[in-house]
C-alpha cells in the first residue's frame, strides 16, 4: 500500500512544533505501507530543507494559503498515480483539489484547525477561505478529528457524520504520573504551556495567576512556548510590567518533547485560558503527569474530557475563579490523585493503532453501555431493536457498572454477541474466551462502606444510602439507593481502551451510552447519548 502525505509540518523548528508535526511523526512510522511525504514550506523558512517552497507570499496566512492552492494541488496531482491513499494534514493542504483528481485514490483529511476555531480564537477569516474549506471538507472521503467538539463544528456546516472519525491524540509515552503535594503555606509553581498567540489568550492566564499570587504570596508563573505572534507577545510583556507580581513571572523558550517530563516535574498547576482548543494537548499532557489544571469551558475539548475529575478546575471566565477556595477546599494532592489512569486513555500507541486502522481497515468497533442503552428492562421490543443494531458491528465491547455474572447472563438471554466486556464500571475486563483480568484495584475503602471483591481482589466499595459523602480520594457512582466508591482510574473509557489494545483489528470506533458516567466515553470516541431508546438526534447510525 502506498500512502502520500501532504503537509507543512515534517521538518519544523522548535518554535513551530505543534499537533501537526506530531501527526506527521506518527504517520511516517506506519510500517505496513510505503509512506511518501510532500513537505511544503514558506519562503524564508531556513529551518526546512523542502524544495516545495510556496511561490506566493502574503502577510495574511489565509490569503497566502489561497494564493498557493494551485501550486499545492498541481504538485499533489503528479504523485496521485503512485498513491493508494492520500492524507492531507490541515484543510489548506487540500485546497484546489477536485473530485476528478481523487477518483482512484482514497482521501483522508486531518483538519487540524477549521475556520470556526480560527474565528473563535479572534482571527479574521476571509469568506473565500471559508468557502474553499467547506468544499474540501465535503470532498474528503474520510476525516480524522481529535475531538467531539470539532466533529460537532463540522456537523453544523453539513459534513456527513459517517465519514468523521474521532481519535483523541496520544501523549508522550514516558509521561509518568506524579502525585503533587503541597503544604498549606507553600508557594505554587504555576505554568502555562503553549504558543504565545491570540488563540492561547495569555493575558487572562496572567490574571488568573494574579489571583493565586494574592492568596498564596510569592507563587510563580512560567510561560513556556514559542512566540508565534509578535503583537500578542508585546501585549503580554506590557501587562506583565504593570503587574504587582512582575518579578515572579518568567517567559521561557519551548522545550523538546523528550525533555517535557523533566521540565514539568517541578510545577504544581497548569493554567490555560485558551479561547479555543479542539484537543488541548498541553492540558491533557500536564494532566497525565498529575498536574492539576485550571481552564475555561467554552470551546475546549479537553475540558469536556476531564471536567468530571476534581483535578480539572473548569470555569466559564475569570470572574468565576475563586483562588482562596480553589487553594484551600481540596488539597493539591487530592486533585493530582484524581488524574491517575489518564496515561492509559491518552496512550500514543493506541492512538497510532487507531489512526492506522481507520485509514487502512474496513472494520468498525462499537463501545457501548448496557443498561438504558441496549437493555431496556421495561421494553423487550426496544431491547431487541438495539441488539439487532449492535450485532451488525464487526467488534462489540460492552461497558457496564454491573458485575460480570449478571452481564453474562443477561447478554446471553437477549441474544447479544460480544467480543469483550468491561464490568464493575471499569475494574474487570473479560474476553470472549472467558478470561477475566482485573484492570483496577482498591487499596482501602472509606469508613462505613462494605467491600466488593472479585476473586479475592478488592475492586469497589459501596454505601447503602442515596446520600453521597464526599471523599476526593475516590470517585463515586450512584445507582438507586447505593453509592459505589471506585479508584479514579476505574472508568469504562479506560477499560474500553485496554480492551481495544488487545484486538488485532480495530477500525473505526462508534460509541453509545445513556448516563452521566458514559459522558467521558462518548466525548472521547465522538459517540451518541441515548435518550428514550434513541440517540440524541433521533438517528441511529448503522455500520
Amino acid at each position: 500500500m502506498n500512502i502520500l502525505v501532504i503537509t507543512e509540518k515534517q521538518h519544523v523548528s522548535d518554535n513551530q512544533r505543534d499537533g501537526g508535526s506530531r501527526v506527521i511523526e506518527m504517520l511516517t512510522s506506519i510500517d505496513s505501507a510505503e509512506v511518501k511525504v510532500l513537505d511544503f514550506s514558506v519562503k524564508g523558512d531556513n529551518s526546512k530543507s523542502s524544495s516545495l517552497v510556496y511561490p506566493f507570499h502574503d502577510d495574511c496566512r489565509f490569503e497566502r494559503r489561497l494564493l498557493n492552492k494551485e501550486f499545492i494541488s498541481e504538485t499533489v496531482r503528479k504523485h496521485l498515480p503512485w498513491s493508494d491513499i492520500v492524507i492531507f494534514v490541515h484543510c489548506s493542504m487540500m485546497f484546489g483539489c477536485e473530485h476528478n483528481d481523487l477518483i482512484d485514490t482514497r482521501s483522508i483529511l486531518f483538519p487540524m484547525f477549521t475556520s470556526k476555531s480560527y474565528l473563535q480564537s479572534g482571527e479574521i477569516v476571509p469568506q473565500s477561505y471559508l468557502r474553499e474549506e467547506q468544499r474540501i471538507l465535503q470532498l474528503a472521503d474520510g476525516i480524522i478529528t481529535p475531538s467531539n467538539l470539532e466533529k460537532k463544528m463540522m456537523l453544523e456546516i453539513g459534513i456527513q457524520e459517517q465519514k468523521i472519525t474521532v481519535i483523541s491524540r496520544g501523549v508522550q509515552a514516558d509521561a509518568k504520573h506524579l502525585i503533587r503535594k503541597l503544604n498549606p503555606e507553600q508557594t505554587l509553581n504555576c505554568v502555562c504551556l503553549g504558543s504565545i498567540k491570540p488563540q492561547k489568550n495569555p493575558i487572562e492566564t496572567l490574571l488568573i495567576f494574579e489571583e493565586i499570587a494574592k492568596a498564596r504570596p510569592n507563587s510563580k508563573l512560567t510561560f513556556i512556548g514559542p512566540i508565534q505572534c509578535k503583537d500578542t507577545y508585546e501585549d503580554l510583556i506590557s501587562e506583565i510590567k504593570k503587574s504587582e507580581f512582575s518579578n515572579l513571572i518568567t517567559i521561557k523558550k519551548p522545550v523538546k518533547p523528550d525533555d517535557l517530563y523533566e521540565t514539568l516535574k517541578k510545577y504544581h498547576v497548569h493554567i490555560s485560558t485558551s479561547r479555543c482548543e479542539t484537543f488541548g494537548r498541553a492540558i491533557i499532557e500536564t494532566s497525565v503527569m498529575g498536574i492539576p489544571n485550571i481552564m475555561f469551558r467554552s470551546f475546549n475539548a479537553a475540558a469536556a474530557l476531564l471536567e468530571h475529575r476534581i483535578g480539572a478546575h473548569v470555569i466559564e471566565d475569570i470572574a468565576e475563579f475563586d483562588a482562596v477556595r480553589w487553594l484551600n477546599e481540596i488539597s493539591l494532592e487530592t486533585k493530582s490523585l484524581s488524574l491517575v489512569g489518564l496515561s492509559d486513555i491518552f496512550d500514543i500507541n493506541i492512538e497510532r493503532r487507531r489512526v492506522i486502522a481507520s485509514i487502512t481497515e474496513d472494520f468498525t468497533t462499537v463501545v457501548t453501555d448496557f443498561d438504558g442503552t441496549i437493555f431496556h428492562k421495561e421494553s423487550p421490543e426496544l431491547t431487541s431493536e438495539w441488539v439487532s443494531r449492535i450485532s451488525k458491528f464487526d467488534c462489540i465491547i460492552l461497558c457496564s457498572a454491573r458485575e460480570i455474572d449478571s452481564l453474562l447472563t443477561l447478554s446471553n438471554k437477549i441474544g447479544l454477541p460480544w467480543d469483550a466486556i468491561v464490568s464493575y464500571s471499569g475494574a474487570l475486563l473479560t474476553t470472549k474466551k472467558g478470561d477475566h483480568r482485573i484492570i483496577s484495584e482498591m487499596k482501602s475503602i472509606p469508613n462505613g462502606c462494605s467491600e466488593i471483591r472479585f476473586e479475592q481482589c478488592l475492586i469497589q466499595a459501596k454505601f447503602e444510602s442515596n446520600t453521597a459523602v464526599f471523599s476526593g480520594e475516590f470517585r463515586q457512582e450512584s445507582y438507586s439507593d447505593t453509592v459505589y466508591w471506585l479508584p479514579w482510574k476505574t472508568t469504562k473509557l479506560r477499560g474500553a481502551l485496554l480492551a481495544i489494545s488487545h484486538f488485532s483489528k480495530v477500525g473505526g470506533v462508534v460509541a453509545f451510552g445513556d448516563g452521566e458516567h458514559d459522558i467521558p466515553l462518548i466525548q472521547f470516541f465522538g459517540g451518541k447519548v441515548v435518550k428514550d431508546g434513541l440517540p440524541a438526534d433521533n438517528e441511529v447510525k448503522n455500520p
